[in-house]
């Protein structure tokens, strides 16, 4: 309770200090700063991103050479080997599933922010419960295709 009370009260004080004497709504779409602010976030998370995935790789297959060296200096066969050091498949149909669910979640999430233009925080809850409904939907759809 402390914790949700906290964070109403600081997200209440930062939209105070915030307060601009603008008349017009604000748009961000048309504040370049933003637009700009935004695409720098995106590019720097991406490159992060593809930097561990590559660092994460990188020891996953050192480690399975090391692992693959003593399991020959143990003597097991090469067929137990290359058994235990298969890759695990993985399901190509529920993954694309998945993202397609996901993918047409924001679609409808940006078709309802242009149905309801004055861009804001609405926008965001918007998006985030379109979001939300696409991952709840895909969780629907991978219980019933387990049982």
């Amino acid at each position: 309770m402390k914790k949700i009370l906290t964070t109403t009260l600081l997200s209440a004080i930062a939209i105070v200090a915030n307060a601009q004497e603008k008349i017009l709504p604000y748009d961000p779409f048309r504040d370049r700063d933003l637009v700009h602010n935004i695409f720098q976030v995106t590019a720097i998370v991406a490159i992060i991103y593809l930097i561990a995935n590559w660092l994460l790789n990188m020891i996953r297959s050192w480690l399975e050479y090391r692992l693959k060296n003593r399991m020959m200096d143990k003597g097991a066969s090469e067929f137990v080997i290359t058994q235990f050091l298969q890759p695990q498949k993985k399901d190509t149909r529920t993954t694309a599933i998945k993202w397609s669910i996901i993918s047409g979640g924001i679609g409808l999430g940006f078709a309802l922010m242009f149905l309801f233009p004055p861009f804001g925080i609405h926008s965001v809850m918007i998006m985030s419960f379109c979001i939300s409904l696409s991952f709840l939907s895909y969780y629907y759809f991978v219980k019933k295709e387990g049982n």
